[in-house]
Order: C-alpha cells, then sequence, then structure tokens
C-alpha cells in the first residue's frame, strides 16, 4: 500500500512541469487572441493591459500607483478610449459619463471592483439592477430626504459633541485635526442613522477614535483585495481577537464588527464605511481651500452671519441649503475631492451599446473615472483651481457635471444624508469659529486613487477660536 502511495507521489510530481507548461501556454495563447482577435482589439492602450489582467495588478499592486491618475497619461498617449484590460475600456469624454451611468441603462457591475466590499450581499455588491434595486427599496426610506429632514437634530447633536471636543482643544491651545474631525462626525452621523446609537467618535481625545483610525488604516490593502479575492476570504476566516492582536490599528473596526446591531445586519457596516469617506473628504478639501484664501474665507462668514445672526438659534437644513455662496463652496469642494475616482466599472448588455460615437461590443466592462468630468477644462475652466463663483452663474448649468454622489439608477443611496452633512458641518465650522491653518495649505491635498481618494499629505490642522458674534 505504501508503494503505491509512493508511486502516486511520483507520477503527480512528474506531471507537474507538464501542469506548468500547458499554463504558460495557455496563457500565451490566450494573450495572442486578446491582443489580435479579440472584438476589442481595435481599440489602442498598453499591450500589457490588453494581453492580460496582470496589468492593472502591476499598476496598483506591485508600483501602488494611482489608475486614475495613470488613466489620464494613457488617454493624452492613445485618446478618448483607452483599453485597460482584456475586456475593459475606459472612457475620457465627460459625455460618455452620462452614456454610461444613466437611468436608461440599468447595466451589471462589474464585481472584480465591488466584490471586496462587502462579505455578504449588499444593494452595492449585487451584480444585477433588479436585485439590487430590491434590495435598494428596503432601506431607501432611511435615506429619503423626507426621513433625513426629519432626523437632522440628531446630524446636530453630533455637530455639537464635536464643538464641545473643539472647545477644549482651544483652551487647551492645541490645534484640531480638522480632517478626522470631520471623519468622526460622519461615523457617529451614519451609526447614529442606522442604528440609533452614537460611537462616540466625536468626543475622543484629538478627534483620535479607534474606529475612525482602524477605518482609514485598513484602507491601503483594498487594491490588493480588488485583485485577489482569496486574500479577503483568508482574512474573514481570522478571529476578530487574533486579528486585532495582529493588527492593533484595526481594533476599532473589529469591535464595531462585535456590535450587536452590526452583527444583526452587516450591510449597514457598509453604510458607515462609505458615509465615513465622501463627505469628510470633501469637507476636509473645502475647509482646506477655504482657509487658504482670505476672500473665499470673508464672503463664506458674511454670509453665514447673516443667515444665522444669533448663535444660540441654530438654522435649520432647509435654511441653509437656501444660501448661494455656501451652496457654491460645498459644490467646488465635492467636485475638487471627486467622491469615488476609481472608473466605476459596468458591463455593456448582449446587444452592445453606442459610446463616445463608437459600438462597443456586449460583455465589454466600460467605466470612466470622476476626475475626466471635474478636472475637465471644457466644462470647468482653471479646473484645477478652488473656484466657488463658477457655481453661482446659473446660465452654466454645471450640476449635471457634479458627479460626486455618481448618477444613474444606481448612484448613492446617502445622497440626501450626504448633502445635509455638507450644509449642517460646514455651516457649524465656518459660523462658530474662526481658524487659521497651522503647517498645512490647499497645495498639501495630495491623494492616491484607493477606489476613493487617500489623502498622503500632512495632519490637516488648524488653530480656532470661538466667535461670539
Amino acid at each position: 500500500m505504501l508503494d503505491l502511495s509512493l508511486d502516486f507521489l511520483s507520477l503527480a510530481w512528474k506531471g507537474v512541469p507538464w501542469l506548468l507548461l500547458s499554463w504558460v501556454l495557455y496563457g500565451a495563447v490566450k494573450a495572442v487572441y486578446n491582443l489580435y482577435f479579440h472584438p476589442l482589439a481595435v481599440f489602442p492602450g498598453p499591450k500589457f493591459a490588453a494581453a492580460c489582467d496582470w496589468w492593472q495588478v502591476y499598476i496598483e499592486v506591485i508600483k501602488e500607483e494611482s489608475l486614475s491618475k495613470k488613466l489620464i497619461k494613457l488617454h493624452e498617449q492613445f485618446g478618448s478610449i483607452v483599453r485597460i484590460g482584456p475586456d475593459e475600456l475606459h472612457f475620457a469624454e465627460p459625455s460618455a459619463y452620462h452614456e454610461i451611468y444613466t437611468f436608461k441603462n440599468q447595466w451589471d457591475r462589474n464585481m472584480k471592483l465591488y466584490h471586496y466590499f462587502a462579505e455578504e450581499e449588499s444593494t452595492l455588491t449585487i451584480p444585477d439592477y433588479p436585485r439590487a434595486k430590491k434590495r435598494r427599496d428596503i432601506t431607501s426610506s432611511l435615506f429619503s430626504r423626507k426621513n433625513v429632514v426629519d432626523m437632522q437634530y440628531l446630524i446636530q447633536q453630533c455637530l455639537d459633541t464635536a464643538c464641545e471636543n473643539i472647545d477644549k482643544h482651544i483652551k487647551e491651545d492645541k490645534s484640531i485635526n480638522f480632517y478626522k474631525a470631520f471623519r468622526c462626525c460622519a461615523v457617529d452621523i451614519i451609526f447614529t442613522m442606522c442604528f440609533a446609537r452614537s460611537m462616540n467618535t466625536t468626543s475622543e481625545p484629538g478627534f483620535n477614535a479607534p474606529v475612525t483610525t482602524a477605518i482609514h488604516a485598513s484602507i491601503p490593502i483594498s487594491m490588493v483585495l480588488k485583485h485577489f479575492p482569496i486574500v479577503q476570504k483568508l482574512i474573514n476566516a481570522i478571529p476578530p481577537p487574533l486579528l486585532a492582536r495582529l493588527r492593533p490599528d484595526l481594533d476599532g473596526l473589529v469591535k464595531m464588527h462585535q456590535v450587536q446591531e452590526v452583527k444583526a445586519d452587516p450591510q449597514a457596516v457598509l453604510f458607515v464605511n462609505a458615509g465615513a469617506d465622501t463627505v469628510a473628504t470633501a469637507l476636509a478639501v473645502g475647509t482646506l481651500h477655504v482657509l487658504s484664501n482670505p476672500e473665499i474665507h470673508a464672503k463664506l462668514q458674511k454670509e453665514l452671519v447673516e443667515a444665522w445672526p444669533d448663535l444660540d438659534d441654530v438654522p435649520r437644513f432647509e435654511q441653509l441649503e437656501k444660501l448661494p455662496y455656501l451652496t457654491a463652496v460645498l459644490k467646488e469642494s465635492l467636485r475638487t475631492s471627486h467622491g469615488v475616482v476609481q472608473p466605476m466599472t459596468r458591463v455593456v448588455p448582449k446587444k452592445g451599446a453606442q459610446i463616445s460615437g463608437h459600438f462597443i461590443p456586449g460583455g465589454s466592462i466600460v467605466g470612466i473615472s470622476n476626475i475626466f468630468v471635474h478636472w475637465s477644462e471644457d466644462i470647468f475652466p482653471d479646473a484645477h483651481a478652488f473656484k466657488p463663483e463658477r457655481w453661482l452663474d446659473a446660465k452654466a448649468d454645471l450640476d449635471i457635471w457634479l458627479v460626486a454622489f455618481s448618477k444613474g439608477p444606481r448612484s448613492c443611496l446617502g445622497i440626501n444624508l450626504g448633502w445635509c452633512e455638507l450644509y449642517m458641518s460646514m455651516a457649524n465650522l465656518f459660523r462658530r469659529y474662526d481658524m487659521k491653518l497651522d503647517g498645512v495649505g490647499a497645495s498639501d491635498w495630495v491623494w492616491r486613487d484607493l477606489f476613493q481618494p487617500y489623502y498622503e499629505g500632512p495632519d490637516m490642522m488648524a488653530k480656532a477660536q470661538r466667535r461670539t458674534v
């Protein structure tokens, strides 16, 4: 019996070289097909990207570059449509955005990008629109405008707690990390909306809350998880106490997952993770630019003082959203922070589709990064500059080109809550405090594409003083 086992192992070992050779030959044949005979072979792009799926792995995992920024260079080289994978095309013309992400095109999502956002099926990770809509409808009432307006007092409570923390910083003559403060507010607000309880991150000293720290620390591995799903399965298999010991910086996230309400509704964790970044980043970027420009700062404060003359009589969201300059500042903040920067990929249906004047075969993966809309000089002249005034021209009709919350049938579910947070947070900060940047400036807004912009600059610090009138 032992001899038979040894013979089998010996035979199997001898077969390994042949298996490797077969795998190499298959890859070579597949690469030749992809390069010369594939339906997308007519579209230009890097040969490596056309041949196999490893080009994006090389860019995002090995070189740790931003795919969206790399695409800018590729479009300069190859034109308005670039092939960035055997089955994938990226578009540069802003008009393509409204051809791909439109209510009439209920196209499937490409799960290679979305699979790592949740362990179980969720609104974000269901590929086909009909099933995703059913799941979305379950929670849509929570984020409806009516419910957000009715529940805005919860947002104000979180902001009041954050302001008490800022007051402590002032008393101790400490600078405030306003990016961390905004992230704490965002987490507490979405957690309160979803679970009727707060994580109390806004009261943490220095806004160094374990949960927000852990969320931020978990982001850099996202590109590994995107390309290697097995890594996520292995991580999920690690017992939470062991994971916390291996990665102490993730302890806050581990503890959040152990909260009873979170266990009962794992999809809500997705809302927390999603809600912690888009709004917080927009507010941080907006604050950075406003404090870097005395003229913008003065205009914003003047409008807020006129609309909110008595500091003890806090205005409601419905009043704040009518303020033109505050609205312009917030829209410019969203434009310059982008929301999601990875191309939100869709799968073209079997019959194919016309995009940017070209027929795209069915089964193709298509997308366009938000930065190609937000940085378009044709739509936003001097696009890299922070200019709220551009939004005050009613004839410009720029709202259709603000895509930070996406567009179409699968746009951001929490858009109403997001806008409410933006108005109330910015208004509370700039009406209640006079602030001055401390060791950081607008030019320090440097980010890496990790689905959303991942800030890599110095801490966003500011000195603050309470306003009394």
